[in-house]
């Protein structure tokens, strides 16, 4: 008969000894580690940790006057100006001179900087769309992005003040609902206390009981949830409405005209108010940050 033997194999062994050398060099790396923590201190402390609150106060208060990149710099000619803002480029333009355009709020000024001996360039790097979706809140900050966000707020001011204008009433309507509230665009269904409930697709039906109630004219400016699929850019699942409704005394055409009309005062206002924001947008600028 063979002899039993509890002795491990040369395979487990050796695999036993690894093992082992792992654990030794992780404790050594954990206090080696440990021992720069202590001795060496970090030169970065201060960007990161708990502050006190009066590191976090202002001190004292300068009484510098800050000039707005978006203001009317030229008629400032030959007046010491502070501006603060964002660099947006910098070109060199002799060996110790730099034109350094600034940005602030989608407006931008040229400044003239002296540039020291060792100054080198960088080529800047094309941005992909991942990244600036990763990153909104830097893709946010181009001429292009700030024209959008005020051009949006420009058309909601326009359009209501237009219809305020014109004897409409402003009113905000329900977003959870029993049911759908019109045909032709799917729901976001949900559970409300053991109840079916689902997101409002349209404020039409709160529009038409405003106007059966003796309001006459109303209109809306709030989300509108649809759950369909988004094959084009206008499939959107969420979007911002811009919503009408009115009491029509004999024909259709009292509706075309409030419309003719709105679209003109629109439009009209846009290109007064907004002549920057235009312009970023068209530039193209939406793609360089």
């Amino acid at each position: 008969m063979d002899e039993i033997t509890n002795e491990p194999s040369k395979k487990e062994a050796a695999k036993e000894e690894r093992r082992r050398r792992k654990e030794l060099l992780a404790g050594a790396s954990a206090a080696a580690v440990s021992a720069i923590a202590i001795d060496q201190p970090d030169s970065r402390s201060s960007n990161y940790g708990d502050v006190e609150l009066n590191d976090l106060q202002s001190k004292s208060i300068t009484g510098r006057k800050w000039t707005e990149v978006g203001s009317n710099i030229p008629e400032l000619k030959d007046q010491a100006i502070l501006i603060r803002g964002r660099v947006h480029t910098i070109r060199p333009v002799i060996k110790k001179m730099a034109f350094v355009v600034v940005r602030e709020r989608g407006f931008t000024a040229q400044c003239v900087l002296n540039v020291k001996p060792e100054f080198k360039g960088e080529q800047l790097v094309r941005v992909n769309q991942d990244t600036r979706l990763n990153f909104r809140i830097l893709d946010i900050r181009t001429p292009a992005n700030q024209g959008i966000f005020r051009i949006q707020c420009q058309v909601e001011n326009i359009f209501r003040q237009f219809l305020l204008s014109e004897g409409f009433v402003g009113i905000h309507t329900p977003k959870l609902i029993g049911g759908s509230s019109e045909g032709g665009s799917a729901v976001f269904r949900l559970d409300y206390k053991g109840q079916p409930a689902c997101l409002a697709q349209s404020p039409q039906l709160h529009k038409q009981m405003a106007v059966c109630g003796d309001f006459g004219r109303v209109f809306e400016i709030g989300p509108v949830f649809r759950a369909e699929d988004s094959f084009t850019h206008r499939h959107l699942c969420e979007f911002t409405g811009l919503d009408a409704e009115m009491e029509i005394k004999e024909h259709y055409s009292e509706v075309m005209d409030i419309v003719d009309r709105l679209f003109v005062a629109m439009f009209d206002s846009l290109n007064e108010k907004c002549k920057k924001e235009l312009e970023a947008i068209g530039g193209n600028t939406l793609l360089n940050l």
